[in-house]
């Protein structure tokens, strides 16, 4: 792993944190300056919400504010999302 990529996974942390993630059910890694996000984005308040409804809303409005903002990162080709319950249909989120 380059120091380039070293430096971007620490941004990619940093940011999921200070956007209240859990991370706990959720993987990340940068390859060749690509940002790859794995599992099940969550906040940390959806744990406890007992409306899925509103939780997956939740999923998707943050999904996309984070797509926005890894990709507008230094250095950043690509960013791409395996989740568990939101898939990216078109240039849109939407819950599975």
């Amino acid at each position: 792993m380059a120091f380039e990529d070293y430096r971007l996974n620490a941004q990619v942390r940093a940011m999921l944190v200070r956007k209240n993630v859990d991370l706990s059910k959720l993987e990340h890694g940068v390859t060749n300056q690509v940002i790859y996000i794995r599992g099940s984005l969550r906040p940390y308040f959806s744990r406890v919400a007992e409306d899925l409804t509103e939780s997956k809303m939740n999923e998707v409005q943050l999904v996309t504010k984070l797509e926005r903002l890894l990709r507008g990162l230094s250095g950043v080709k690509d960013v791409v999302f395996h989740l568990d319950r939101v898939e990216k249909v078109g240039w849109r989120w939407r819950s599975k």
